[in-house]
């Protein structure tokens, strides 16, 4: 079978809940490194991809005009190629709990003076426990974590796992490769709680490769490019 074509870089902007109005700070800042981002791998003939990725799975409303914010994205210069729902995640997320390894996983009770059939999945790593999936009979659905389908987002992108019906196309650029070389977050410093939890997750799994090839850079940090201690880079 052939190689799937691929983009050098994949890159996730500008991440946003259903529940917000539209760009704030975190989203300006994430456009500003962005857009220097950009610009460094432009100057080394890279190519790339632009997605968004829109959470309406955890939050228990929405209020978001995705269009308008769509086209303020394509205003400040970065139109992305992609947009993907959380909610539509879940195929992913499945067949990456499958390329887990078992002595990673265990099942715990959700409450443990309750005799129900509900438990989590978590993820024992030498780094700590992540809990991955929350089901029981109670709800008859299973509940997936932000780390878990952050995860499987990464790995969307780099071409190792899919997700029926999760990628649409925006119609903003030309259309483009999804699947990447390279996987960049750029994004707020209170993700790295997540990010760390999601590179557990992938070194814990059949496509631990994966782990070097993931960057991610934090809009807020002081110094553009500043690494943080929560994470591995790969050399560029």
């Amino acid at each position: 079978m052939a190689e799937i074509d691929k983009v050098d870089y994949h890159i996730e902007f500008a991440h946003i809940y259903s529940d917000e109005r539209g760009l704030s700070k975190e989203q300006l800042d994430s456009i500003k490194y962005t857009k220097r981002f950009i610009k460094e791998i432009d100057g080394k003939g890279k190519t790339y991809t632009l997605s968004l990725l829109v959470d309406e799975y955890h939050p228990k409303y929405s209020r978001l005009n995705l269009d308008k914010f769509l086209k303020d994205l394509h205003k400040h210069g970065v139109p992305p190629t992609y947009i993907v729902f959380e909610s539509k995640l879940i195929t992913a997320a499945k067949m990456l709990i499958k390329g887990i390894g078992a002595e990673y996983k265990k099942h715990e009770k959700f409450h443990p003076k309750i005799s129900i059939v509900e438990d989590v999945l978590v993820l024992d790593t030498k780094e700590g426990s992540i809990d991955i999936e929350i089901k029981g009979d109670v709800v008859h659905l299973s509940r997936y974590t932000c780390a878990l389908l952050n995860t499987s987002f990464i790995l969307l992108r780099f071409g190792v796992i899919n997700a029926k019906n999760a990628v649409e196309f925006t119609g903003l650029t030309e259309p483009k490769p999804f699947a990447a070389k390279y996987v960049v977050n750029i994004e707020s410093q209170k993700y790295a709680p997540i990010e760390e939890a999601s590179r557990a997750i992938i070194l814990s799994s059949k496509y631990r490769e994966c782990a070097r090839k993931l960057k991610v850079i934090f809009s807020d940090d002081k110094v553009f490019g500043a690494k943080s201690p929560y994470l591995r880079y790969p050399g560029d």
